[in-house]
Order: structure tokens, then sequence, then C-alpha cells
């Protein structure tokens, strides 16, 4: 586990502590390669330097564990600072170990939470302080004498692990664009569902419905196929909201809407009108071909055995069926079926009845 407080951190600042993390691992295996190397070197001093370097390294990724990235940061760039300063004090501008200033900077700006100010600011004060050393170290011999073949053999050892340095960071930095993106899409598709699905049961919203209404409509004034409009609710449902409660009613409609999913066909659209109304689009679909489809649905309502608490309950619906036809619009085809529920819900409910111009057309034997 890299965090132990993962979850107060915004994606931001947890990209930046799988960066701190990698780079403390990197930093204190550098370290003690460091101490040997200096031990080779015979500068004793340095070898003992970097054993407490090593215990810094060792704090950043403590705090960094803890849920404190930009603290650890921050004593990181402290530490590899000072270390430059005093290899380069001790064996010269020669040995490379002020390059590892220059790896400071990406990391610098990785961060999302300091403020550009900030940024700047650490940025001109390394530019300062390197700019210092080099000009140091032009005028003033290293404090002790290494011998060349050797020094030479630290710098390419900087240098290469330089080059590994900065590979790691530009992967990880890659890697959390990557992951930046992908937080992106997953945002996106998940306002997308939100602004065409009902929270609750899943199914499409009534926005999402009347936009595919609509198109429907549209194709069918240059494409006059049939599709019918299936508008239906849950019988009684006021009554089992006040004698179960509103939980009650939720797993009522996350069940009935399982149900009418079931009941469709890949190129059919049901969905969530609004409380316990449902809307069902059927294209290609005439009304006797509706029929037959909501009154699968009636049926496998019917048969639903819903257990609240301790006890089951059964419930029943009525379904108002509309083919639209070319002199009336999407509105108008959805009023009619919402008539046809109705005239259902006065001669008994758990009925499916078909709107038609002359009456409402249903067949008594639906009725139980």
């Amino acid at each position: 586990m890299i965090l132990k407080n993962s979850r107060r951190l915004s994606q931001g600042d947890f990209n930046l502590s799988v960066v701190i993390h990698f780079t403390s691992l990197v930093g204190l295996a550098g370290h003690c390669l460091f101490i040997f190397l200096f031990l080779w070197l015979g500068v004793n001093q340095m070898a003992w330097l970097n054993i407490g370097s090593c215990a810094i390294f060792l704090f950043c990724f403590w705090l960094n564990w803890r849920g404190y990235p930009h603290l650890a940061m921050l004593f990181g760039i402290l530490e590899v600072s000072a270390h430059a300063v005093v290899a380069v004090l001790f064996v010269g501008w020669e040995s490379g170990f002020h390059y590892y200033m220059v790896c400071l900077i990406p990391l610098i700006y990785y961060s999302q939470s300091w403020r550009l100010p900030t940024k700047l600011w650490l940025t001109i004060s390394l530019c300062g302080l390197y700019l210092g050393l080099y000009f140091y170290a032009l005028w003033v011999p290293p404090l002790v004498v290494s011998n060349p073949a050797r020094l030479g053999v630290i710098a390419v050892v900087n240098v290469i692990t330089l080059f590994i340095v900065f590979s790691a960071l530009a992967y990880y930095y890659r890697l959390s664009a990557t992951n930046a993106e992908i937080a992106l899409k997953q945002a996106n598709l998940l306002l997308k569902q939100q602004a065409h699905n009902d929270a609750l049961t899943r199914l499409a919203n009534r926005h999402d419905l009347s936009e595919h209404i609509e198109a429907m409509v549209t194709s069918y004034q240059s494409n006059p196929e049939p599709f019918c409009v299936i508008l239906t609710d849950i019988d009684d449902f006021k009554q089992y909201n006040d004698t179960y409660g509103h939980n009650a009613g939720d797993l009522i409609l996350v069940k009935v809407a399982d149900v009418l999913r079931s009941c469709m066909r890949d190129h059919d659209m049901v969905g969530r009108w609004g409380g316990e109304e449902f809307l069902a689009l059927l294209p290609g679909t005439h009304a006797e071909g509706a029929k037959l489809v909501a009154e699968r649905m009636r049926q496998n309502v019917a048969a639903l055995i819903i257990p609240i608490g301790l006890t089951e309950t059964r419930i029943t619906m009525t379904f108002g069926i509309s083919e639209f036809h070319a002199d009336t619009d999407a509105s108008s085809c959805i009023n009619c079926a919402d008539q046809a529920m109705y005239q259902g819900k006065v001669s008994g409910k758990n009925c499916v009845r078909v709107y038609e111009k002359r009456g409402m057309v249903g067949n008594a034997e639906l009725r139980r």
C-alpha cells in the first residue's frame, strides 16, 4: 500500500504521492550507493553525510505514506540541494553531483497544490544556488583532492543515475497523465449516465425518453415506420408507500424496472417517466404487437413477489397504449396513451388498454 491516507488526497496530490513514493526509494538507494562510492574515493566525511541523507529519505518516505506528499517533497528538495552543495565543496564540480539539482525542477512543477509564485520562487532559488555553486567551484578548489580516474567514474555514475531519474520521472508523469485522462473519461461517462438515466432504476429518464420519441417522430416523417408508446404505472402505489415506507416504495420501483426491462426487445426502450410511471417506446410495432408486449409486462409484474421486511407483497400495473399517426405529434401520442391508461384505471386496473380515435380498446379477459 503506497499511502495510508490516500482517500483524503485529491487526484493530483495522489499522483504526486505516487511519484514521491518511488523517488524516495530511488533517493534512498542512491545515497546508500554513495556511501560506498565516497569511501572508495577516500572522502569519509561525505560517506557519513550520506548516512544522514538516507535517514532523511526514509523520513520523506514516511511523510508521504502518512499523506503529506508536499512536505515530503520539500524535505527532499532541501536534502538534494544541500547534498549537491556539500559534495561539490568536497570533491569538486567535475564529480557531477550538481546535476541532481536539475532533477528537482520537473518535480516542483508537478505539484498541483503549490501556487505558481511558489514554484517560480523555488525555481529561481535553485537556479541562483546552482550558478553560485558553479562560480564558487571555478575559483575555489575542492576540500579533498581525489584520484582523477576515480572521480571520473563517479561523474559517469552520476550521469547514468541522472538519466535513470529523468526517465522514471517522465514515465510516472505520463502514467499520471494517462490516469487523469481515464478519470476524466469516467467522470464524463458518469455525467452522461446521470443526464440520461434515472438514478434509482437505472432506466432511461424522462429527458432521454423525450429525446428518443422526438427522434422517432422526425424519422417517421421521412420513413413512416409504425411505432407505439406504452405508458404504465403501479396501481395504488401511494398505499404501498404509506404502508411500508418510502424505502419499500423504492424497492418496488427497482423490481418493476427490472421486469419491464426484461420484456423489451433489443431495439425497444423503456424508462421511468416520473414517480411510479414508466414509458416504453416500441419502434416498428403496431398497436396489436404493442398489446402483446404490454400484456407480457402485466403478467410478469403481477407474478412478481417482493419481499419487504418479514412480509411479501404483490403489485399490479395498468397499461395504456397509443400508436403514432402522421396527424399527431410526440406529446399528443403520449397523452393518448395516458388517456388509455386512465380508462384502464377506471375500469378496474391491472389491465391493458389501447387508444383509438373512436374510443378505448381493451380485452376484458386481461383484467384479474
